[in-house]
């Protein structure tokens, strides 16, 4: 005979893996063309890394608009975790929304600027040098007039030209043109 009551772990949330995440490490987009919007910032999130202390922490959208495909999150311990969804830069790339970071030197850029009239700020992620021992290195922005600025060959004025042009297809995408009546 066979038992007709309901399985009690028919919808038991914890029979699976949790999932992996939804966003790669800031460290992950080093080196890559993004445009990115702060939407929000908290003053002294408690700090997970150093119990006791608190932080500042921006929520940011972000549009990933070169590089390489990303699939997993790399972790503080260096572990991997995969994506709910790879990220696959370009000018079509879906946005990042609510991405939080808590790195002073990007709070503190992007802090002043929430709210402000631009759509997005267009920058490159650079890896600031130095680093007190023991702690992780910060991560500022660049912006693309910068790297244009500092370009000192025709092959890299190129690369910033057609950051630039990617850029602008992202933002035509996100805002086509409407026809008056």
């Amino acid at each position: 005979m066979v038992d007709s009551k309901p399985d009690p772990f028919a919808d038991d949330p914890f029979d699976a893996p949790a999932p992996g995440g939804s966003f790669p490490a800031m460290r992950q987009l080093v080196g890559r063309l993004l445009i990115i919007w702060p939407t929000k910032i908290e003053r002294g999130v408690p700090n997970t890394q150093q119990p006791g202390k608190t932080q500042d922490r921006m929520t940011l959208d972000v549009a990933v608009l070169s590089g390489d495909v990303i699939t997993v999150r790399e972790t503080d311990d260096g572990e991997t975790v995969e994506l709910n969804e790879p990220v696959n830069p370009g000018p079509d790339v879906k946005v990042l929304r609510g991405m939080y970071s808590s790195h002073a030197k990007l709070v503190a850029q992007l802090s002043p600027r929430i709210g402000g009239q631009l759509a997005g700020y267009l920058v490159i992620l650079p890896k600031l040098p130095g680093a007190p021992a023991g702690r992780k290195r910060a991560f500022g922005f660049k912006s693309l007039k910068d790297a244009w600025e500092e370009a000192s060959t025709d092959e890299a004025r190129a690369q910033v030209t057609g950051d630039l042009a990617t850029a602008k297809r992202f933002v035509a995408s996100l805002a086509p043109d409407f026809e008056e009546d």
